[in-house]
């Protein structure tokens, strides 16, 4: 509820270049740790939590690959003034096939993807390792699976968790049920049977701010 009343919210005020590009920016540089000579521009990509926007971050690095998005919310409306960004906009969703679906059941055959993404997600979702266990059911076997989202350190986790307890109806605590530090991801990853290719974590382990882990 509170993720549809803050994406609500994203569009009322997304008619101005100002607030559209920021969003856009962040979307198409989030994936840039990529290897893109693993995946070829025919293979099929699923990208759990693109969001109300229906674009995610997939169709930056591979607008020429058949990509389809998956997100609970319903698709936004909202109309930028400024027509060529806006077309812009229109054209990159129009490059996603959007299916609105919870990522932890969605509605695809087992092994349909060659590619899963999943970036800023899990950590908002109601089941983190059902989404975890749901792209691996998809992936094709030998496929890729691309996964992007914010990690603590020991310490960060640790003050995450216990500012929860003390106030959890801060927006913040409610958007994030779920927290990570980048060895877990990896061990959740590896026991569903995943190799573990290529792995970033930016901080230290033990302490420091929240990071992105690709």
């Amino acid at each position: 509820e509170l993720e549809g009343y803050y994406w609500d919210s994203m569009a009322r005020g997304m008619t101005e270049p100002s607030e559209v590009l920021p969003e856009l920016a962040q979307l198409a540089s989030s994936m840039s740790f990529i290897d893109h000579q693993q995946i070829k521009s025919s293979q099929r990509i699923v990208e759990i939590g693109v969001g109300p926007m229906t674009i995610g971050s997939a169709v930056f690095q591979f607008p020429d690959s058949s990509i389809t998005g998956v997100d609970p919310l319903p698709p936004i409306q909202f109309v930028c003034k400024h027509p060529p960004l806006h077309d812009y906009i229109m054209w990159l969703r129009s490059k996603v096939n959007f299916v609105q679906s919870m990522g932890e059941k969605m509605p695809f055959e087992d092994a349909s993807f060659d590619v899963v993404v999943s970036h800023n997600c899990i950590d908002h979702c109601q089941s983190a390792l059902e989404i975890l266990k749901e792209g691996y059911r998809v992936l094709k076997p030998g496929g890729t699976f691309l996964l992007s989202l914010n990690t603590f350190s020991l310490f960060g986790r640790t003050k995450f968790e216990l500012m929860r307890m003390l106030k959890p109806r801060v927006p913040i605590y409610v958007q994030h049920p779920w927290t990570f530090r980048h060895n877990q991801i990896i061990g959740h990853l590896e026991a569903l049977g995943l190799k573990v290719v290529k792995h970033r974590g930016l901080g230290a382990d033990l302490i420091g701010k929240a990071r992105v882990s690709g």
